[in-house]
């Protein structure tokens, strides 16, 4: 920029190709700056119960993303995520917070929505987007590590995944869960 001033008279027409070229840089620096602060945040849900985190998680994306982020939940998925223990919680938490992730990079969705829904002993959790797809039976190999990591996260939870996506046409990522003994009265 500092260069630019002296050439604002001589050269304008290089001005107005190192601003665009400044302007660029400047959007992905702010962009970077984002996604780590994002990344700073915590791992853990901090006392909260998982939709509560799952809210303010979808409340710091609408914030510093264009996607719109919703978190919608039953009665019974919140009494339910209510007593999740710490490991139930903070895993499933992961799971969203890497699904939604995936979706900011590599999506380029307008809307994402998390869901959770307690039935049969098992809560739900889903994330679903309006992105562009992709094959999920090359995506859990030739990917980078997010997918991975959610599989691995239901299969310590005891869960069962389901991918489901195609090109153009949005992703849903879904995992059932057996809730604890405690958790299925009420």
């Amino acid at each position: 920029l500092e260069s630019c001033l002296s050439l604002v008279t001589s050269a304008p027409g290089q001005v107005a190709q190192r601003l665009e070229g400044a302007t660029d840089d400047v959007a992905d620096i702010i962009k970077q700056i984002r996604d780590y602060v994002f990344d700073l945040r915590t791992h853990q849900l901090l006392g909260r119960d998982l939709r509560q985190g799952l809210v303010e998680l979808a409340q710091e994306l609408r914030a510093s993303t264009l996607m719109q982020v919703q978190v919608v939940s039953d009665d019974a998925a919140r009494e339910a995520s209510e007593r999740l223990s710490e490991t139930q919680a903070s895993n499933l938490f992961l799971v969203a917070r890497e699904a939604l992730t995936n979706i900011l990079k590599h999506a380029r969705a307008s809307a994402a929505t998390v869901s959770l829904a307690a039935c049969d002993g098992t809560l739900r959790l889903t994330v679903r987007d309006d992105g562009i797809g992709f094959d999920p039976g090359a995506g859990l190999s030739a990917s980078g590590h997010g997918l991975r990591n959610i599989a691995e996260r239901a299969k310590q939870l005891g869960g069962r995944l389901n991918v489901a996506s195609q090109p153009s046409a949005g992703t849903e990522i879904s995992l059932e869960v057996p809730l604890a003994q405690e958790a299925r009265l009420g």
